[in-house]
């Protein structure tokens, strides 16, 4: 699933039922952009972190992939950060390790 807030360009996921993009689990745009302005990583995981727990959508999105994943499914989250420590896909994989306890791995 593509998650990040923007479609890349380089991805044509049109024809291809595996991939789809799901902007719920991407920061908000305000968060994003301002990310990009400023740098500031520390200030974007606690504003992401924050999107995490309080969001509705996000946290039944999440419900549903874990419900998915603990059935025996198998989900690749794809952004385009080269550095995945500074990706929020990271970000998500350890929020659900810690909350649900869903083992993932960097690819």
């Amino acid at each position: 699933m593509v998650i990040c807030r923007f479609e890349p360009k380089w991805l044509d996921i049109r024809g291809n039922p595996k991939l789809y993009h799901i902007t719920d689990f991407a920061p908000y745009k305000e968060t994003l952009l301002e990310y990009k302005k400023n740098g500031n990583w520390g200030l974007y995981v606690e504003k992401f972190t924050q999107q995490m727990n309080e969001d509705p959508e996000f946290q039944r999105l999440a419900n549903n992939l874990v419900k998915a994943i603990t059935s025996g499914e198998k989900y690749c989250l794809i952004c385009y950060e080269k550095d995945y420590t500074h990706c929020h896909r990271y970000l998500i994989a350890k929020w659900l390790e810690e909350k649900y306890g869903v083992k993932w791995e960097e690819i």
